[in-house]
Order: structure tokens, then C-alpha cells, then sequence
């Protein structure tokens, strides 16, 4: 019995620390401070961020895996105390019934899950650890067990079972009070209300199709648009928000266009720089006839810092290229041919003119369906906001 006890107690410490990840996770994606998960993000449908945004993740927009956590703790509590000391018949019958609360929850999320077609692997795996915690602490105390009717009878005359179910629910409440404070989640939340209010209220206007690159959903119908200017550190600030927003999200339609801050090759600037912006542009569009776009795009903004360091130095940014031509394993001729191609730059003053039309005033500057964000902040929680309005709204 020591070694299924004990087996248990590994269960329920296991799923006890399932849980604070996955309540700990979900309140970093409200905040938007959470990275792309690897492991727990592989696609459209294999997705844990989707399925803890998902509304069936919550009761009362507190989120389910608070009180997982809190049912799970009580239970490898207790479990715990009966490994050292022994417990009553009573207290074995409420690790049982905490234990199968707990499986039977599982069931119904699992259920959820498969009608929804959002599968989280971090989920599934808690799961079965609440499935083999529920048979392993059910042969640990079989020979204790109560008939559940008769049980239900004895649990409804003891105090310490209102005080159980208030302690789980009291605990599950506290954790979500500690990620709502840590996070600071209230106060984001009335920021970002106030921006979707402005966004939704934006004239919306058609934006060129000129963009650069192209990523997603193309026949989604949520666009989100960029524009950026490679050297604008700000731009670079938001890339891992945004990175994680179309992971998250990968039924988006994003569309990025180059906006670059210099008068050479943007007419709406008024004042000229070392042309460095408008090069990175140009490369882009080159890279991309490699299927290299996007990887010249996140190497860009890595080495923002270096280039901006060798601005005017053409020895230096040519090493630079070369950097960039070694890791992608594009062909160096082509790739130099189309960069001396006039019409290479044609396409670059075209996507910023389109930035112009649209009466874009810094970067970057998102649009999303057509209409401006006009506030924005590194995180890009009103990407998500406005998203989750759009896919109840539209078809």
C-alpha cells in the first residue's frame, strides 16, 4: 500500500505543477507576455495558448486550472498526510472522491476539446495523470470505501466538508487574485478596452497590395497589416509579441509592408538618411524570390543594433549581406542581381506610398480588417482583442 500511496502522492504532485503551468501560462497570455511555447504549440488545432484562451478554459473569466491546482494541492496534501501519519475512513473517502471530481472534470474538458478541435498537449497529459491518480488512490483505500449515496449522506452532516469546499474554492480564488496582481492584468485590460473602442470606430480604408510578405491564412477574413522600418528599434520591440500573436493565431491573414523612414526611397519623408532603410527593404523583396523573406525579415531585426552601428560604412553592411546570405543559403548572384534591379525599388517606394495613402504617421503602424490602431503597445494585446471580436463577428 506504501508503494501505490506513494505512487499517488507522484501523480498528484505531478498534476499539481501541470496545473500552476497552465494557470501561470494563461494569465501570461492575457498580459501578453508569454513566448511561443514549442512543445505546447504545433499548430492551428494543436494549440494549448487557443485552448486556454478558449472561454470553456474559464468559469466566471477565472480560469479552470486555478482550481485544478487547488483540488490537486489539497488532494497531495492529504495523501501526504496519510503516507506519514494514517487518515480516518472519512478522509480517505474525500481523497477518493477528490480524486474522481477531479477525473470526471477531465473527462468533460476532454470531451470539450475533441468537440472544438482545440487539442492541448500539456492538458491531455493531465488527463491521464488524473485518470491513473483516480484508480491508484481508489486501490490504495478500495477496502475503506464508502457507497457513494451512503457517503454523500455522511459528507452533508460534517462541517469539515463545507470547509473543504470552501478552502478549494477560497485557494482556487487566491491564485487567481495573485496572477491577476502579478501580471497586472486589471489595469491592461482598461487600456486595451479604450483602444478597441477607438479601433472600432476607425474609418476603414483599402490598403494597396503591395505588401512585401505574406504569412497565415490567406483567405482568412482577419487581415492584420504591418508597417516597418527595419531600423526602427520600436519595431523591433514589438516582434516577439507580434511572433507569438500569429503563432497563436495562425488563422490570420498578416500582411507586411515596408515603411522605410528615409527620403530616398519614401517620398512622404522629408528628410534623407544613409539609405540603409531602403537596402534592407530592397533585400527583402530579393530574399523573397528565394522563399527567403522571412528569414531576412527576423535577421534584420536581430542585427538592428549591428547595422545601425555600420550605417555609411558599405564594406561593413556588405559583411552584413553576407551574414545573411551564408545563414539563409541564398544564391549570391541572384540575390545581388535583383538588388541592382530598378524595379526592386519600384516595389519599395510602392509599399511605402501605400503607407503614405494610408495616412500612417510612425511605425510601426498595424491595421487590422482596414481600420488603424491607433495606440499600440509592445505586447499587442489589442491584436488579440480585436481578433477574438472579429472571429464572432465575421464569417
Amino acid at each position: 500500500m506504501k508503494k501505490l500511496l506513494a505512487i499517488a502522492l507522484l501523480f498528484g504532485t505531478i498534476s499539481s505543477l501541470g496545473h500552476f503551468y497552465l494557470a501561470k501560462r494563461t494569465y501570461q497570455l492575457e498580459a501578453g507576455e508569454a513566448s511561443a511555447s514549442k512543445i505546447c504549440t504545433i499548430g492551428e488545432n494543436i494549440n494549448c495558448d487557443s485552448a486556454l484562451l478558449s472561454p470553456y478554459s474559464r468559469v466566471f473569466g477565472i480560469s479552470l486550472s486555478n482550481f485544478g491546482l487547488a483540488f490537486n494541492l489539497v488532494l497531495s496534501v492529504l495523501l501526504f498526510f496519510f503516507w506519514l501519519f494514517g487518515v480516518s475512513d472519512y478522509w480517505k473517502n474525500i481523497s477518493f472522491y477528490l480524486a474522481g471530481g477531479i477525473a470526471f472534470v477531465s473527462v468533460v474538458m476532454a470531451v470539450i476539446s475533441l468537440v472544438n478541435h482545440l487539442f492541448c498537449p500539456v492538458c491531455w497529459a493531465l488527463y491521464i495523470f488524473s485518470f491513473a491518480l483516480a484508480v491508484t488512490v481508489f486501490f490504495v483505500f478500495r477496502g475503506d470505501l464508502s457507497h457513494p449515496v451512503s457517503f454523500i449522506k455522511q459528507a452533508m452532516k460534517q462541517k469539515s466538508s463545507y470547509i473543504l469546499g470552501t478552502g478549494l474554492l477560497l485557494i482556487g480564488l487566491f491564485f487567481h487574485v495573485n496572477f491577476v496582481n502579478s501580471f497586472d492584468i486589471k489595469s491592461q485590460k482598461d487600456i486595451i478596452e479604450a483602444v478597441f473602442h477607438d479601433w472600432q470606430y476607425e474609418k476603414e480604408i483599402t490598403l494597396q497590395p503591395v505588401h512585401l510578405l505574406q504569412k497565415g491564412s490567406f483567405k482568412s477574413n482577419i487581415v492584420v497589416a504591418e508597417f516597418a522600418d527595419f531600423l526602427c528599434p520600436m519595431c523591433k520591440k514589438v516582434q516577439p509579441a507580434l511572433k507569438n500573436f500569429l503563432t497563436h493565431f495562425p488563422d490570420v491573414n498578416f500582411q507586411f509592408y515596408v515603411y522605410p523612414l528615409d527620403g530616398i526611397c519614401n517620398s512622404s519623408i522629408d528628410f534623407v538618411q544613409s539609405g540603409l532603410s531602403c537596402e534592407l527593404s530592397k533585400a527583402i523583396i530579393c530574399a523573397e524570390k528565394q522563399k527567403k523573406g522571412w528569414a531576412a525579415h527576423n535577421f534584420f531585426f536581430e542585427k538592428q543594433s549591428r547595422f545601425l552601428a555600420v550605417q555609411g560604412n558599405k564594406n561593413k553592411i556588405k559583411d552584413l549581406f553576407q551574414n545573411l546570405l551564408s545563414q539563409t543559403s541564398m544564391d549570391k548572384n541572384q540575390f545581388e542581381s535583383c538588388m541592382k534591379d530598378p524595379s526592386t525599388m519600384e516595389k519599395v517606394k510602392q509599399s511605402a506610398l501605400a503607407g503614405e495613402q494610408a495616412r500612417i504617421q510612425g511605425t510601426p503602424s498595424f491595421f487590422i480588417n482596414g481600420k488603424k490602431v491607433r495606440q499600440h503597445s509592445s505586447k499587442l494585446l489589442i491584436l488579440r482583442k480585436a481578433y477574438e471580436h472579429l472571429r464572432k463577428t465575421t464569417k
